[in-house]
């Protein structure tokens, strides 16, 4: 887990908006290990740029 909190969290159904994913596998990929998740009262939170440098292009070559 990084040593400091990001400044750009977000919650889990605005990263799933972000992916066109469900807030569930936002959730899942935290519990993963794919996302860091960060606890905030009862919510989880996740930073904005780890959930869209999730997304990767596809190489056509493949």
């Amino acid at each position: 887990m990084p040593d400091e909190t990001p400044t750009d969290l977000i919650g889990t159904k605005e990263g799933a908006k972000l992916l066109g994913l469900t807030p569930q596998t936002i959730r899942q990929w935290v519990v993963d290990g794919k996302l860091h998740g960060y606890r905030v009262g009862r919510l989880i939170k996740v930073s904005r740029a780890e959930v869209l440098a999730s997304a990767k292009p596809i190489d056509p070559d493949n």
